[in-house]
């Protein structure tokens, strides 16, 4: 999935419209919680500072929730 940097968090960018510089990412949280903890959405964004990536968490579990419900049909 596309991530940007948006007022100091990742966001994820489904569409890959959103405007400055995008980066890849696995969709699982594993990846996620990896380039939080090695801090490498700052360097891949080119960005400074910390970034908060709850939302492509928050993004991965409902997407997750969604696929086990389906699975469950």
């Amino acid at each position: 999935m596309r991530v940007v940097a948006r007022d100091g968090a990742v966001v994820v960018d489904a569409l890959a419209r959103f405007p400055g510089r995008g980066a890849w990412v696995h969709g699982t949280r594993d990846c996620v919680e990896t380039a939080t903890v090695r801090r490498a959405w700052a360097r891949a964004l080119r960005v400074a500072g910390p970034l908060d990536a709850a939302s492509v968490l928050m993004t991965i579990s409902s997407s997750e929730e969604k696929a086990d419900r389906h699975m469950d049909n």
